[in-house]
């Protein structure tokens, strides 16, 4: 008779992560980390390093961060970036430095204003700004020349660059594809309020 395979340990989400230390990790081969719904105020700087060379998706989303390393410019394999629901009030210029991000969820966060190196960011297709206290967006916004999807809502925006208008005039296909759809632009509402 063959040996059965004993059950796979129960996993368990950590929900309750209020800081953790970094001394020297190696994760070469890791592409998806997820220390989203903890309570972490901070990410280490020393914790976002060049060895994960490989990380494509980073959830972040519902902690208490008010500030993101500039480290996180190393992560230049990443395409997914979630820091929703955080109080984060600025971003790092080193954001731009992501090439590979096609999504950046920022949604009920803090944010004032957003780094001009955003419009770097040629590869990204869904940008989610909703619930922050933005009052405008850089000039730089018309370089996202991928974009599909920009989220505004319950920001205190009174105007938009006019290079926004760039957006819009994307070339699209021949015969539309869902990979091709035309850009969308939703602005809910002109407020600032934020819930927690």
């Amino acid at each position: 008779p063959r040996a059965q395979a004993s059950p796979s340990p129960p996993t368990q989400k950590v929900s309750s992560l209020k800081a953790f230390h970094m001394a020297r990790v190696e994760l070469p081969s890791l592409t998806y980390l997820n220390l989203s719904d903890n309570c972490l105020t901070e990410i280490p700087s020393g914790f976002i390093i060049t060895s994960m060379v490989k990380l494509k998706k980073l959830s972040l989303g519902f902690n208490k961060i008010d500030k993101l390393p500039a480290s996180v410019g190393s992560l230049t394999a990443l395409t997914s970036l979630t820091l929703a629901d955080n109080n984060l009030t600025v971003l790092p210029d080193e954001i731009g430095n992501l090439v590979e991000l096609s999504e950046l969820l920022l949604r009920s966060n803090f944010l004032k204003e957003l780094p001009d190196s955003i419009g770097v960011l040629s590869a990204l297709k869904n940008l989610d700004l909703t619930h922050n206290a933005l009052t405008s967006l850089p000039h730089t916004i018309g370089g996202l020349s991928s974009l599909k999807t920009l989220l505004l809502g319950h920001n205190l925006l009174n105007a938009l660059p006019p290079e926004i208008e760039d957006l819009g005039k994307l070339p699209l296909p021949s015969s539309p594809s869902p990979s091709n759809q035309p850009l969308i632009i939703m602005i809910f509402s002109q407020s600032g309020d934020h819930q927690d």
